[in-house]
């Protein structure tokens, strides 16, 4: 688990499998939230949890 407000993350573009994005996330403000985002989205191939798809079980 990394806090990654206003951080970037240590990985390569889409290096990680599924990315769980914690409920705690949606409490930022609307910068952070996109902040936030954008860089799970860019280091996983899945952003799931609180702002994203739940995952496939059957995966």
């Amino acid at each position: 688990m990394l806090p990654v407000a206003g951080l970037a993350l240590p990985f390569a573009d889409q290096s990680i499998d599924v990315c769980r994005v914690l409920p705690a996330v949606t409490r930022l403000s609307d910068r952070y939230l996109k902040l936030v985002l954008a860089e799970a989205d860019r280091v996983a191939r899945t952003v799931t949890g609180a702002a994203g798809p739940e995952p496939d079980p059957a995966v």
